[in-house]
């Protein structure tokens, strides 16, 4: 009886063992994978064969950009702060973080999104959405004409090896005291 516990004991004893030192190999192997996606993304879009965004040359104000933080954007009057959605489908460079000024527009034609509003740099780039479903903030800037101002930044997370970012909207121009620049 007690060679049978023994053998017991010492089959279950292996067991965990083997499943600890595969889970830990599986783990690393899964890691290893992801990593390397998540690198692959941040190559800049111009040049293939670009090298990792630790080999660009940011201004050190970008550099403040990657990283886990709290960058504390404060609305001003007359703004309100939305995060950015979407920026994954955008293929933004690694050399766009930074803070920005821009426009957002409304997309009478969004088929996920009736109200969808689309957020972009004065330079022209498309860098996301606001989150879905927002009418009332949509109505008003399609009766302002369909593009209102908008301020923001765009970081790069560490953690997650992505970007993320927010921005302040117009919602109301006649609490609009002071914008970043002059808005057409």
């Amino acid at each position: 009886m007690e060679i049978v516990v023994i053998i017991i004991a010492a089959n279950v004893l292996f067991f965990v063992i083997f499943k600890w030192w595969n889970n830990s190999n599986l783990n690393k192997k899964q890691e290893d994978i992801i990593h390397t996606e998540k690198e692959n993304r941040i190559l800049d879009n111009e040049n293939k064969n670009s090298v990792l965004y630790k080999k660009y040359t940011l201004t050190e104000e970008q550099n403040y950009y990657i990283g886990e933080k709290c960058i504390g954007l404060t609305p001003r009057k007359g703004y309100i702060k939305i995060p950015i959605k979407g920026m994954y489908y955008r293929n933004i460079s690694i050399n766009e973080i930074g803070h920005f000024n821009g426009y957002s527009i409304t997309e009478t034609s969004n088929q996920y999104d009736p109200y969808a509003i689309a957020i972009y740099k004065d330079n022209g780039l498309h860098i996301g959405y606001v989150p879905k479903g927002n009418k009332k903030l949509y109505e008003y800037i399609r009766d302002e004409g369909g593009k209102v101002h908008t301020y923001g930044y765009i970081a790069y997370s560490d953690y997650d090896n992505d970007f993320y970012a927010e921005c302040c909207i117009e919602y109301d121009k006649n609490l609009v005291i002071k914008r970043n620049k002059p808005f057409e």
